[in-house]
């Protein structure tokens, strides 16, 4: 229905109140922000009124129940509102979140405006301007990244709603799509997951992500009672304790300190992050003391080799080539030099699968004592899949009972609290490099194999050492026997 002369001058103000003024947009459709929902408002009014700031993209974590997609919905509408003619998206892992879900808080926001309702028709899939049918907003599930290609509009808002069920392909795809200066990308989330493109944007990436925000349910339950009951949040707080990952995720919408069926937990990877070199060499007092420099060669290109020094329970110097892995084994004969330990004093752990099995003979012809480590050999320890997973297990058990010192290097940091376990037929299975890249890691989790490697079992490293010598020595006297047999005979 047409508006009516006094109703296009109506219109005609209050667009010019509310175009570039988000608070006052939130007071036409009756919708009061809350705590983080404000940051929310505010920062998406900065990225649009000042189209210096970039990168225009923006990342919200929330707690659950804290109206996230409402006032995503209102966001959107108001980045539409303000720029006749153009074009919003709203993606979401699934077609019930991406059109029911979200359309539906959308259509109760316009029908609290009498004005606004009268302009605009909204459905399960579209939200558009009556007469303009080019001006709205439409939904495009992310299942599919071909079909989100295509979206290229002046001022466009492109709305990811949990982003963490998104695979990284289609987010990737897209941010792409937001390629024009006055374009938005949002992608809002209940950090669950400590995996991909959503806990990067927080931490590892945090410099290209510099306008993120989180909605505290706890904040909001302050101010507005009526929508988050401050007596169930002292429930949850009595029943599961503020270091829970229940009361992180759910309440103050940060991440979990571990993953699902992670093995080494952020308190675990803080408490030997900080704990002095001096104390973690010392280490357990009733052990042997023990030296160790662990490598594990880069498989492909764009991989690392790394190596770790262990004295005791302490990392005491660490290299990360990317280099060949050959450089990397003289890498880590210099690096036991510029420690000044002896031969007779430490034991090269190396990793021996694919091309490491052919650089043991560079340890060898200098003297080295060697414990080849392949993950896949079945472990002596009861209980584990192989080696491997015992491995890790023994740097978790380690890490709980003992001083373990390790390096302050968010990389490892994120590959250890990462890694995933699965229980097959009884056994504990730390999953493959490949089945961890598989799940959205862009980098091989090198760094944190060779760091098990360095505390693998140390029983296991001695008596592997041990049998590579005397598999050496009796070699050797082999050698010599046919040495001397092919005199004689010649």
């Amino acid at each position: 229905m047409a508006l009516t002369a006094a109703e296009e001058k109506q219109y005609a103000k209050i667009y010019q109140e509310t175009r570039n003024d988000i608070r006052a947009a939130a007071r036409l459709l009756n919708f009061q922000p809350y705590g983080g929902q404000r940051d929310f408002l505010d920062m998406v009014e900065a990225l649009t009124l000042n189209p210096e700031m970039g990168p225009k993209q923006l990342g919200v974590k929330s707690g659950t129940g804290c109206g996230k997609t409402r006032t995503l919905a209102f966001v959107m509408w108001w980045r539409t509102w303000r720029s006749p003619g153009t074009l919003s998206v709203n993606s979401a892992p699934t077609e019930r979140q991406c059109r029911t879900v979200f359309f539906r808080e959308l259509s109760e926001l316009i029908s609290s405006s009498p004005l606004v309702s009268r302009m605009m028709e909204v459905t399960e899939a579209r939200a558009h301007f009556i007469g303009k049918p080019h001006w709205q907003i439409v939904a495009a599930t992310a299942s599919d990244e071909n079909a989100l290609r295509g979206f290229h509009h002046p001022q466009m808002t492109i709305g990811c709603e949990e982003i963490t069920g998104i695979h990284a392909n289609i987010l990737n795809a897209l941010l792409r799509t937001c390629s024009q200066k006055e374009n938005l990308w949002i992608g809002i989330f209940n950090p669950d997951k400590i995996v991909g493109l959503p806990y990067e944007m927080f931490y590892t990436k945090r410099k290209s992500w510099p306008w993120n925000l989180t909605i505290d349910k706890l904040k909001i339950a302050k101010e507005a009672p009526h929508i988050v009951d401050p007596k169930i949040l002292d429930y949850w707080l009595e029943e599961h304790g503020e270091d829970s990952d229940f009361w992180r995720v759910g309440v103050l919408g940060e991440f979990p300190l571990t993953s699902t069926n992670g093995i080494i937990g952020q308190k675990l990877i803080n408490k030997a992050a900080s704990t002095p070199i001096w104390q973690g060499v010392a280490g357990n007092p009733d052990a042997a003391h023990i030296r160790v420099i662990s490598v594990d060669f880069a498989r492909a290109g764009g991989d690392e080799n790394v190596i770790y020094a262990r004295s005791g329970n302490a990392i005491v110097h660490s290299e990360i080539l990317v280099c060949e892995p050959r450089d990397a084994a003289f890498a880590a004969m210099k690096v036991q030099e510029s420690l000044g330990w002896d031969d007779e004093d430490v034991i090269y752990v190396v990793d021996s699968v694919g091309m490491g099995q052919g650089l043991l003979i560079h340890f060898e012809e200098n003297g080295k004592q060697i414990s080849e480590f392949s993950p896949v050999n079945k472990s002596p320890i009861q209980g584990y899949k192989n080696r491997l997973s015992a491995a890790w297990y023994n740097l978790r058990t380690k890490m709980i009972h003992e001083h373990v010192s390790i390096p302050n290097d968010e990389i490892l940091h994120e590959q250890l609290r990462t890694r995933e376990v699965n229980y097959i037929g009884g056994e504990i299975e730390v999953e493959s490099k490949k089945a961890y890249r598989k799940r959205g890691f862009s980098k091989s989790p090198d760094r944190a194999d060779s760091l098990v490697m360095a505390f693998s079992e140390e029983e296991e490293i001695r008596e592997s050492s041990e049998l590579l010598r005397a598999s050496a020595k009796a070699h050797a006297v082999e050698q010599n026997r046919f040495n001397f047999t092919n005199s004689l005979i010649y």
